[in-house]
């Protein structure tokens, strides 16, 4: 008589932070035969920057059975109802890009590692703190990963949430990155906080500050015991202390700013190449406008689950195609963002100049105002995924807010 044994799949996620937590807790969900095992960095650490969420992740902790209440309480989370444009015309004036109904969350991303942190030990999620000395891989597929000074661990399939640092995907599997700085030329940001006047709770309705500066944007993000803050600009105009003393302008006080981040725009064309997927940071990052990091995370996870084998090798090429179409959505509503009548420096003035992103320029007439705009034309490959980030109301919402003069209608 022959004993057949059964055997968990082995699935490593490299890397904590919300990605890395969110996506370990994601698979040991959904994916019942596995073991799950991640590995995190004290030297890489959160990046700790971005604080806002779009609605779709309300959804995912609907999902992974976490309770709201109890989320909202441990990580000083408020409620997002939308984004407040403050100065895109250049007047003063202001627009809101409302949630119609949904919501998202304004958080301290470091307690929401932590939090996740805590929920994927209670679910029997194995952590591992250590740095990865070294990759076995055959063609390109990771076999298994040696930490310094420790073991190697086999592995059946693993995701990179490395972050910035794209330890996979970027330097292990030399994956295509597509280069869009032509589009979206800031590339640096200082964080910073604020305190917070008057306390707010998990029931409070709040929307993030969107203030448009003179070489970029500053975020003002509240939580139940702190702003969250941050100027994003294109270091090419002023360095790190210029835009603090911009800042300092415009609010009137002094501000201790911990470090400056850099970083580039752009995507791998392939998010999964091998027996990796690379998710978050570590797949691509535009900017932090619109908080769409987040957002392609928990599209990525979903549209995993949406796949009829949970990580068969058969859908690795739909599913690249089907993030390569929502990073390049992301990409052309960000980008469209820098379509308006501000136009105090330099940065303005060029950056309206710029090169439109090839997929919407027969959108554009001659003075950058949509005459024409319809999805199914746009994104024809997305139509057959059927797979819109953006709905025209969306885009509509930011052409006419970002206009001293509005438009009479949009097709």
């Amino acid at each position: 008589m022959i004993i057949l044994k059964y055997f968990k799949m082995k699935i490593v996620v490299l890397g904590g932070g919300t990605a890395g937590w969110l996506t370990s807790l994601f698979i040991k969900k959904f994916k019942k035969d596995s073991e799950v095992i991640l590995i995190e960095s004290e030297k890489i650490g959160i990046l700790g920057a971005g604080e806002g969420s779009t609605p779709n992740f309300p959804l995912i902790l609907k999902s992974l059975n976490i309770n709201e209440t109890e989320f909202l309480t441990e990580t000083k989370s408020t409620i997002k109802q939308g984004i407040d444009f403050i100065n895109w015309r250049g007047d003063g004036n202001s627009y809101l890009h409302y949630f119609e109904g949904n919501y998202g969350y304004h958080f301290d991303a470091r307690l929401v590692a932590d939090y996740f942190k805590k929920i994927a030990l209670e679910r029997d999620i194995i952590h591992i703190i250590g740095d990865v000395d070294s990759f076995q891989k055959h063609n390109d597929n990771i076999l298994s990963l040696t930490i310094e000074g420790g073991d190697t661990i086999a592995i059946d399939f693993i995701f990179d949430c490395s972050g910035f640092a794209r330890l996979i995907l970027g330097k292990e599997l030399n994956g295509k990155w597509v280069d869009t700085t032509d589009y979206l030329t800031v590339n640096s940001a200082i964080p910073f906080f604020l305190p917070m006047k008057d306390k707010l709770n998990i029931k409070s309705k709040t929307t993030t500050k969107a203030i448009a500066m003179d070489y970029g944007w500053m975020w003002q993000i509240p939580l139940q015991h702190r702003w969250g803050c941050g100027y994003v600009f294109d270091d090419r105009y002023l360095n790190s202390a210029e835009a603090k003393k911009e800042i300092e302008e415009f609010l009137g006080h002094n501000i201790d700013v911990p470090r400056t981040i850099k970083f580039k725009s752009g995507y791998y064309k392939e998010v999964w190449k091998g027996n990796c997927i690379a998710i978050g940071l570590s797949s691509s990052f535009f900017e932090p406008l619109e908080a769409t990091s987040l957002m392609s995370v928990i599209i990525q996870l979903f549209s995993i689950k949406n796949d009829n084998s949970f990580l068969n090798i058969n859908h690795r090429n739909k599913y690249n195609k089907l993030i390569e179409d929502t990073n390049k959505q992301i990409l052309a509503f960000v980008r469209h963002h820098y379509i308006c009548d501000k136009k105090n420096t330099n940065f303005w003035k060029d950056i309206k100049n710029n090169i439109i992103l090839d997929v919407m320029s027969d959108c554009y007439d001659i003075n950058g105002y949509i005459f024409h705009l319809n999805h199914k034309n746009i994104f024809k490959e997305s139509s057959k995924h059927g797979q819109y980030v953006f709905n025209y109301k969306s885009y509509n919402l930011v052409e006419n807010g970002n206009r001293i003069k509005k438009l009479k209608k949009l097709l």
